[in-house]
């Protein structure tokens, strides 16, 4: 598990009670490692790694096409962030928080739990799904370790599209690939059909910081143009 992850789910709401950490760098952080475990598993079940490793990154970012971030946007994106995450750490009620992709992308660029972020994803929600473009330092992340990569990761990025479903199932998160390219081409149809057909976070259910970090969540979907995080109601 990543350095990140471990700081995101560990750090506390100011009130220093539970907190949600995975509603804010969490979540993000996940999308993110998302996407980095289906190129693992290209390398992994690929023979070619060398091949794999020029195919499926590259020496230079790519600039993320992007709309401008209104001030007044994320000020607004900010306080509700905040007061969200503040009130589950705190116990205390609070109606779901309601994010558009406006939203999402003014927190990836301002908020400074999600500054690893910052330039490096953009985030749209198209209908009920996410879609989220990417250029990852890969220097940067503190990725799983790959069979026979080593350090050949050192001075490549990934850039990637990705498209993802998000539900919440069985008291956690449910992330799942629908469609990606890297470096402008398709992932293998062999590796697509087993990633998409699995929760790719199903090797964190059983995770005791992972389930830490949502254990205030009762639900969370992408609907009507909107990612909606509940809060857990407590019989």
């Amino acid at each position: 598990m990543s350095e990140a992850y471990q700081a995101a789910v560990s750090e506390k709401g100011s009130g220093g009670g539970k907190g949600c950490t995975f509603c804010g760098f969490g979540c993000l952080a996940l999308i993110v490692a998302t996407v980095c475990l289906v190129v693992a598993a290209v390398w992994g079940l690929n023979y070619y790694v060398d091949k794999g490793i020029a195919q499926y990154t590259s020496s230079e970012p790519v600039a993320l096409e992007r709309e401008p971030i209104d001030p007044q946007t994320a000020e607004s994106a900010n306080l509700r962030f905040d007061l969200f995450r503040n009130a589950l750490a705190n116990d205390e009620e609070i109606p779901p928080l309601l994010l558009t992709g406006d939203d999402i992308n003014a927190l990836i660029a301002s908020h400074p739990s999600l500054e690893p972020f910052a330039d490096q994803v953009y985030i749209r929600i198209v209908e009920d799904r996410l879609a989220a473009s990417l250029s990852l330092d890969l220097d940067s992340l503190d990725l799983p370790p790959i069979p026979l990569v080593g350090d050949a990761l050192e001075g490549r990025y990934l850039n990637a599209e990705a498209v993802l479903t998000l539900d919440f199932v069985d008291g956690a998160p449910d992330i799942r690939l629908v469609d990606i390219t890297v470096d402008g081409q398709s992932v293998p149809a062999s590796v697509m059909t087993t990633v998409a057909s699995e929760d790719l976070l199903k090797d964190l259910r059983d995770d005791p910081q992972f389930r830490r970090s949502v254990q205030q969540v009762g639900d969370m979907r992408i609907e009507d143009g909107y990612l909606i995080v509940t809060p857990k109601v407590e019989p």
